[in-house]
């Protein structure tokens, strides 16, 4: 039953990349993994259900790869970055996933999700949430990331998921920034990521180590089987 189920969930997700939510129907995953419809209900009760399926599973990919950072080599700072490596490997692999995180948020299809996902994708929300808190508190602890600092640790966990959120969903729709401001890619990216903690006065600052080189030493630790960064538009690597 597990095997079915993740196989129902792989060709939901990949309907729900080539069609969106309106274009995925139950009977067409039920076909394409060759179960009728209502064996195919044994597993998850409604399409909504179904969805929050699919965003459980990206976050316990996410949920592993943050446990993973914490044993990159180096400083609070640099196991952050691995965190930030960890959020571009999932929107790369599974770019449909982050908008699936928001989709099953809105409440006329939250209401349907069964009670045991819905408390499943919080525990794995928070969990990632741990993991960068933790980073944050033993850079304080260490004397990288100041004891004055105005921003308490939770604000600063806050202010890093958004920006990498937002950054990830934003980079889903190019045409954007190349209209505003120009060719981007996810080094242009990575920068402000950079300039935030920065701000925080969290050593070693940008100017005194390479952080793009950190970002590939991540891409390797964590996905050792895997490519290097995809070249952009431009020509060069992210």
């Amino acid at each position: 039953m597990r095997l079915r189920e993740a196989r129902v969930l792989e060709v939901a997700e990949e309907l729900l990349e080539e069609r969106g939510y309106l274009g995925l129907h139950l009977d067409e995953v039920a076909r394409a993994v060759e179960v009728s419809r209502p064996t195919l209900y044994n597993h998850f009760s409604c399409k909504e259900d179904l969805i929050a399926g699919i965003a459980n599973g990206y976050l316990r990919e996410r949920r592993r790869l943050f446990r993973q950072s914490l044993a990159f080599p180096g400083t609070s700072r640099e196991k952050l970055c691995s965190v930030g490596v960890a959020y571009g490997i999932l929107a790369e692999e599974r770019p449909q996933a982050l908008a699936t995180l928001q989709l099953v948020r809105s409440p006329s299809i939250w209401e349907k999700v069964q009670d045991a996902r819905r408390e499943e994708l919080q525990e794995n929300t928070e969990a990632c949430f741990r993991v960068m808190l933790e980073l944050v508190e033993r850079g304080r602890h260490q004397g990288e990331l100041p004891e004055d600092a105005s921003v308490p640790p939770a604000a600063i966990v806050a202010g890093i998921v958004s920006l990498s959120h937002g950054t990830f969903l934003l980079n889903r729709d190019l045409s954007f920034f190349t209209s505003v401001l120009g060719e981007p890619t996810t080094s242009f990216l990575f920068e402000h990521y950079t300039a935030l903690l920065d701000g925080y006065r969290w050593r070693p600052l940008s100017t005194e180590t390479d952080y793009r080189a950190c970002r590939l030493r991540a891409r390797l630790f964590l996905r050792p089987e895997g490519k290097a960064e995809p070249e952009t538009a431009a020509g060069h690597r992210s």
